[in-house]
């Protein structure tokens, strides 16, 4: 169940997937934010930041982990 939750799944290795996701949240953050909804423009900001770590600082594949 938890693997729906994986981003680090083999399905984000292109980069144009791991770009949409990023940008897409932070879309619907900024918008939750226009609309005066700062509860939900503060979760999907945050998993926007998370998400942007995660592809972009931190990224490696699992098949890459010898552990």
């Amino acid at each position: 169940m938890w693997e729906f939750f994986d981003i680090r799944s083999p399905f984000f290795q292109p980069l144009y997937r791991r770009v949409i996701v990023v940008l897409a949240l932070a879309g619907w953050g900024l918008f939750e934010a226009q609309s005066g909804n700062t509860y939900w423009a503060a979760l999907f900001l945050a998993v926007a930041v998370y998400c942007g770590y995660v592809f972009f600082v931190n990224w490696h594949f699992k098949e890459d982990d010898d552990e």
